[in-house]
C-alpha cells in the first residue's frame, strides 16, 4: 500500500538557485551549482607539441606572468635568500613585485558560492574582510583589477558587451564579495611546465617538486583551510583535492589543489562517523591488518602509507599517526613525515 507521506526532499532547491538532489538508495548528494558550467572547459585532448621555454611563464591564467589575470590573491610564499616567506593580501601594484612558489587565490567558478552561503545561511562578511577588500578597491589599479575580472566572469556567463556595461561598478562590486569571503579557493604551483621542459608532456606536478617545497605546499593549504573555517562559521566540512588534469575536469593543466566548503559532512564521512562510534579502534585495526597482510608501502616516524582496500580504483592510503585530530594542530615534523610520504 502506497503512501502519500513525504519523508525526504530528493530534490530540493536551494534559494541560491543551487539544486540538490539525494539519491534514495546509496545516500549519494548531487549538487547542480547555477553558472558553474560557465567556467573554462579544458576538452581533455592532449595534444603532444613542442614548447617554447619562458623564463616568466605566460601559458595560462595560473601562470607567474599572468598574476592580474585571476581574482584578487589572499597570500603567497616566495622563496629568497634562502627562505621561505609568507605576504598576505597583496595590492594589485605589488603583484609583480616577487614571484609566489605557492599562491592561493578564490575560484572564479565556485562549487559551493559566496551566494549560497549568504540567501541560505544568512551569511555576512566578517568585518576584518570586508576591510581588506575595501583597502584593495580604494587604489584604481585594484579597482579597475577586480571590475575587469567581474566583467570577464560575466562575459563567460553569456551577458553581452552592452549588458556588461550597463551593469552598475556598485553592483560589480557587490558581485566580487566572493573574491574576498568565498570558501572555494585555489592553492597554485609556481611553474607550468619543469625547468628545461620540450614538450607539453613536460607539465610540472608536484612529484617534481623537491621535498621542502612540497612540504610548504601541503603546510599552506591547510593554512587556508584553517582560514576558511574560521571565517564561516556555517562551513562543516572542507575538502581538500588536487584534480589539476585534462582528464579530472581541470580548467587549466597547471598544478594546483582546490580547497571547496561545504555545508554538510557528506555520506562518506558519516559512515565512517557511524563506524568509529560502534568501533573506536577502527583506524588502528585497519593499520594492523594492512601490516598483516603485507600491505605496508612506507612508514617514517610519524606517518605511514598503505595499500587501501574497498576501492574501485587502486588506491594508496596515507595516515599521520599523530594524536592530534586536526590537521593543522600536527607539529612541523609531523606535517613533514606526513608531506614526505605523500610526495614520495
Amino acid at each position: 500500500m502506497f503512501s502519500n507521506k513525504k519523508s525526504h526532499k530528493y530534490i530540493e532547491k536551494m534559494k541560491d538557485g543551487t539544486i540538490k538532489q539525494l539519491n534514495p538508495f546509496t545516500g549519494d548528494e548531487i549538487l547542480t551549482i547555477p553558472g558553474r558550467s560557465n567556467r573554462p572547459i579544458n576538452k581533455g585532448k592532449v595534444e603532444i607539441k613542442d614548447i617554447e621555454q619562458k623564463e616568466v611563464e605566460d601559458y595560462c591564467a595560473f601562470c607567474s606572468k599572468n598574476y592580474i589575470m585571476t581574482p584578487p590573491e589572499k597570500s603567497r610564499i616566495v622563496f629568497k635568500n634562502n627562505k621561505y616567506k609568507e605576504y598576505h593580501n597583496l595590492k594589485a601594484t605589488e603583484l609583480n613585485n616577487s614571484v609566489a612558489e605557492f599562491r592561493r587565490i578564490p575560484n572564479l567558478f565556485e562549487i559551493i558560492s559566496y551566494d549560497y552561503w549568504v540567501k541560505n545561511y544568512n551569511y555576512k562578511i566578517p568585518k576584518h574582510l570586508k576591510t581588506i577588500k575595501e583597502e584593495y578597491i580604494a587604489n584604481k589599479e585594484g579597482f579597475e583589477h577586480v571590475i575587469n575580472i567581474v566583467d570577464g566572469k560575466l562575459k563567460m556567463s553569456g551577458l553581452s558587451q552592452s549588458e556588461i556595461a550597463k551593469t552598475s561598478d556598485k553592483k560589480k562590486l557587490g558581485l566580487a564579495n566572493g573574491f574576498f569571503a568565498g570558501s572555494h579557493e585555489l592553492i597554485i604551483g609556481k611553474r607550468h611546465f619543469i625547468e628545461n621542459g620540450k614538450t607539453t608532456l613536460d607539465k610540472s606536478s608536484s612529484g617534481e617538486l623537491n621535498e621542502t617545497n612540497h612540504f610548504h605546499y601541503v603546510d599552506f593549504t591547510i593554512k587556508a583551510m584553517k582560514d576558511i573555517y574560521d571565517n564561516n562559521r556555517h562551513v562543516k566540512f572542507v575538502s581538500v583535492f588536487q584534480n589539476w588534469l585534462a582528464p579530472a575536469g581541470a580548467s587549466f593543466d597547471h598544478l594546483h589543489k582546490q580547497l571547496v566548503a561545504i555545508d554538510s559532512f557528506g555520506l562518506k564521512n558519516k559512515k565512517r562517523a557511524e563506524v568509529l562510534r560502534k568501533k573506536p579502534n577502527i583506524f588502528n585495526e585497519i593499520l594492523s591488518y594492512a601490516i598483516d597482510e603485507n600491505l605496508i608501502i612506507a612508514e617514517n616516524n610519524t606517518a605511514i602509507a598503505h595499500v587501501a582496500f574497498g576501492y574501485l580504483e587502486p588506491t594508496i592510503c596515507v595516515t599521520s599517526k599523530s594524536k592530534n585530530k586536526h590537521p593543522w594542530l600536527l607539529s612541523n615534523k609531523e606535517l613533514k613525515d606526513f608531506s614526505d610520504l605523500l610526495h614520495a
